[in-house]
């Protein structure tokens, strides 16, 4: 069925549904009201059987169509310049012995093939047809074959073909005399017939390429930012996993376990250097950021506050007081905790402004969940809201 023309294949499955009503229904002593329903009931699910075929042929046509418009959106990456053929007519076609002549056009492009729709019964078919191409090199020979379609069974046969060298569509296009410079009309005879030709309108435009710097730029700002992504769900998932109890966390997973024994570090340097990475994975790719994930990080900040700050420099205060007055040395180097550095001043700034500044700062301008799940509108509307309420 896909080889045949739409009349065509609707006319075959019109002669199937009659064949099967007249097999099943020839029985003379079968009743008129049984006849009646089985014709009727064979003409209901006639009608999806049909309707599936032609479904499956627009599939196949959608899928051919997506492969060509991906291979295009990837080409220019690679490509020197972008081709579009527009095959418009053939003419004086020499008609094929014992069938009927069914032209359809090929053209090949490297790699690349297009196809034109099939004109049935015809000499001089007007396809006007567009064709896309990425050009790679310039050495390659664009092939134009105009082929006959068996209509039932049997190989095609072919009516000619054309060979054009892209050096020369390339050549043309970048005549500056033309009033379109990048378009050629071309009549080119078919080779390997004995008469026949083909029209068709060439366009050629070039693809900008950026400088080698640029280019090296762009590439390493698109690496940096996959390890980013990589990073942030990397880091993300394994802190705050959405599919893991606590028992997997901390029993299961060593990742997770240091990731806590980090968070959980007297130290405020490195208390700071890690809640600062989890903000700015919070709030940098996915703005504006959740409500929930901004809240629970105030929550996680500031309870583990009492038992990093609070507990944990307490017993390092004692253990260290223990070691300074079993050695006798208090009086001579200094008690502990009677003298505070000034990187743990600033340390301790920099985690209140952290908490009290930035994040009751983001707060009113964040999307609950529901918002975020609801679309591009409901994001506005919570937009507008929270502006309206800071204001």
């Amino acid at each position: 069925l896909p080889l045949l023309s739409q009349s065509a294949r609707r006319r075959v499955l019109e002669e199937a549904r009659l064949h099967i009503i007249r097999r099943y229904t020839t029985d003379p002593a079968m009743p008129g009201p049984l006849r009646s329903l089985i014709s009727a009931m064979v003409r209901i699910f006639w009608v999806d059987i049909v309707l599936e075929v032609e479904a499956d042929d627009r599939k196949d046509a959608d899928e051919l169509d997506a492969e060509n418009e991906a291979e295009l959106a990837a080409a220019p990456a690679i490509a020197c310049g972008m081709l579009q053929v527009l095959v418009v007519e053939a003419r004086n076609l020499a008609p094929v012995h014992g069938i009927g002549t069914n032209p359809y056009v090929r053209v090949v492009l490297g790699q690349q093939v297009r196809r034109s729709w099939t004109a049935w019964s015809n000499l001089r078919p007007a396809w006007n047809c567009i064709m896309d191409f990425s050009v790679v090199s310039l050495s390659g020979t664009l092939e134009l074959e105009v082929i006959s379609q068996a209509p039932l069974f049997g190989g095609d046969t072919r009516l000619g073909y054309v060979s054009i060298p892209v050096k020369d569509i390339v050549s043309k296009a970048h005549d500056s005399s033309a009033s379109a410079p990048h378009l050629s009309y071309r009549c080119e005879a078919l080779a390997g017939a004995k008469h026949g030709e083909v029209v068709l309108i060439l366009d050629y435009r070039p693809v900008p390429r950026e400088p080698a710097r640029a280019r090296f730029l762009d590439a390493m700002g698109r690496t940096l930012h996959r390890w980013a992504t990589r990073f942030r769900a990397f880091f993300l998932y394994h802190y705050w996993p959405c599919d893991k109890s606590m028992f997997q966390m901390y029993l299961k997973e060593p990742v997770d376990i240091s990731l806590l024994l980090i968070s959980l570090s007297p130290f405020a340097l490195v208390r700071a250097a890690f809640y600062t990475v989890l903000l700015i994975c919070l709030c940098v790719p996915s703005w504006p950021p959740d409500e929930h994930q901004i809240v629970q990080f105030i929550l996680a900040f500031k309870g583990l506050a009492v038992l990093t700050v609070g507990t944990l420099q307490m017993l390092y205060g004692l253990l260290a007081y223990y070691t300074c007055a079993r050695a006798g040395t208090c009086a001579t180097c200094g008690t502990p905790g009677s003298s505070i550095g000034t990187w743990s001043v600033v340390f301790d700034l920099y985690q209140e402004v952290l908490v009290w500044c930035v994040c009751f700062f983001l707060l009113p301008r964040t999307v609950p969940y529901r918002m975020r799940s609801g679309g591009a509108a409901s994001i506005d509307r919570a937009l507008a809201s929270a502006a309206s309420s800071a204001a």
